[in-house]
């Protein structure tokens, strides 16, 4: 018996284990603890011995002791300053060398290369590191057996995001809401009232949109365990409820992410962001000056003035010498050439940085070895891939972009019918237009520009684009995840 007047009386066989055991968690607990934290660790893992079947046949003696100590400092407030002793849950795994996220036995050096990776460290990760609430309650003094029941309730959270104010509901694992109110919406705000009202989250869950992307790259940094939710299957789970408020959706958000069924969004890195954000500006611009050589030509022909074709720097001298004697003319076509001139003038701009970025890229420089990839298309393919890990197979980058076939099969009906035309389109559009160039510009054979023109042949110039620009993303995948180079054939190949 301990001075806690609990046993620590093992079955036969065990002794040895247990001696082991409670070594590792007395030297802890003598040199950074005190002696009732030592005590508690061996009812602890007494209690976990005499369990049938054991739970610890399996798994390494430190994740154990690591897993009892934390479960039982979780239980007593040990990373509470203001009492003693005190010590962060981050540094009690550190002692044991384990990391808190999945209980893996690391060296401290890998531990700190992999801080950034590891998820937050709730009591709801406490199977993680090996100790059963159950033994954890059985190891405390009557006296805070309650504390470690409220502690071990996982809390889920739903965060409906507004420009101004967020709607936070909190529920239990039965699914019981225990509080709900808003906040500001920035990730400070927010991490402050999770902190107050649910210290215990296992999971938030924020619907994407226009601001996921801040928050959760902000929450996450602050160590909180968000989760982003695709936007279209949030909308058809709440979509029975009756009356559609900020607070209602914020508890369906919190049951979602409680019961598990959703799909994470993988939210970009924000430097991926970025090269997008100049990758869409750029094409903005360009449509723009579309539309205004568009306009001008509508106006000149309106006077039976036809500008032809024409274009790129030879565009203003055409449209003066078309509109010479005619003050009123051009007047409106000098406004459209400054606008058009402006619109050059930062177009070029954005291509100076989009080659520069593609240059200074070693994955972007591997693939446009590949006959019809630029610049633009291979910055605009690895910022929407961003983690080429994410696909286990390269097929998959097809459908995810949108260049396979709409599928519909019910009974005897099965049917497969155009392009889904799903994911990003800015780099769908770039790789038709690759797949383009590849089978009508590049004048050197190998084996995908022969087929894409045996294709063509037989269903057509359009369809082939799409089923080439389909091998293009696939191809380009695997290029990054081999690390290797487009290879030409050793001859060329007879279309």
């Amino acid at each position: 018996m301990t001075a806690t007047g609990q046993s620590t009386k093992v079955p036969k066989g065990w002794e040895e284990f247990y001696r082991g055991m409670t070594a590792i968690t007395d030297d802890v607990c003598y040199r950074h603890l005190n002696e009732e934290y030592a005590e508690l660790a061996r009812v602890a893992i007494a209690a976990l011995c005499r369990k049938r079947p054991s739970p610890l046949r399996s798994g390494k003696p430190e994740s154990w002791a690591c897993g009892v100590l934390y479960a039982l400092g979780q239980a007593n407030f040990l990373s509470d300053t203001s009492s003693s002793p005190s010590m962060p849950l981050q540094e009690l795994c550190a002692r044991f060398g384990v990391t808190p996220w999945n209980g893996r036995n690391y060296t401290l050096s890998e531990q700190s290369e992999n801080a950034a990776a590891s998820r937050p460290v709730t009591w709801g990760n406490r199977g993680r590191v090996g100790l059963p609430t159950k033994a954890v309650s059985s190891a405390l003094p009557a006296s805070r057996k309650g504390t470690a029941r409220r502690a071990a309730m996982e809390q889920f959270v739903g965060l409906d995001v507004s420009l101004n104010e967020t709607s936070v509901c909190v529920v239990t694992e039965a699914g019981k809401a225990v509080w709900k109110g808003k906040c500001a919406s920035t990730p400070e705000a927010i991490a402050e009232t999770l902190r107050r009202h649910a210290p215990q989250a296992v999971r938030i869950g924020l619907e994407s949109g226009p601001l996921s992307t801040w928050h959760w790259h902000a929450l996450r940094d602050l160590g909180l365990p968000v989760v982003c939710l695709d936007a279209r299957q949030v909308k058809a789970a709440l979509s029975l409820q009756i009356n559609k408020t900020d607070a209602n959706d914020a508890h369906g958000l919190a049951q979602v992410v409680r019961t598990g069924w959703f799909r994470a969004v993988e939210v970009k890195s924000l430097d991926s962001h970025l090269a997008r954000a100049q990758l869409m500006a750029r094409t903005q611009l360009v449509a723009m000056r579309r539309d205004v050589v568009n306009q001008m030509r509508g106006i000149l022909k309106t006077f039976g003035l036809i500008l032809g074709k024409v274009g790129g720097a030879a565009l203003p001298a055409r449209v003066r010498e078309l509109t010479t004697g005619q003050a009123g003319v051009a007047v409106v076509t000098e406004a459209l050439l400054a606008v058009w001139q402006r619109l050059t003038e930062q177009i070029e701009v954005l291509d100076r940085t989009v080659l520069r970025q593609a240059r200074d890229n070693l994955v972007c420089r591997r693939l446009m070895t590949i006959p019809g990839i630029g610049p633009i298309t291979a910055l605009s393919f690895t910022t929407v891939i961003d983690d080429p890990a994410r696909f286990a197979k390269s097929s998959s980058v097809g459908a995810y972009l949108g260049l396979t076939p709409r599928q519909y099969q019910s009974g005897e009906v099965d049917w497969a019918g155009r392009i889904s035309k799903a994911g990003d389109k800015l780099t769908r559009g770039y790789l038709f237009e690759a797949a383009g160039t590849l089978l009508t510009r590049v004048e050197k054979w190998c084996a995908l520009k022969a087929w894409g023109v045996r294709l063509a042949k037989r269903i057509g110039l359009k369809k082939a684009k799409v089923a080439v620009a389909r091998k293009l993303a696939v191809l380009m995948h695997r290029l990054w995840v081999d690390g290797s180079e487009f290879r030409w054939a050793g001859q060329e190949v007879a279309a």
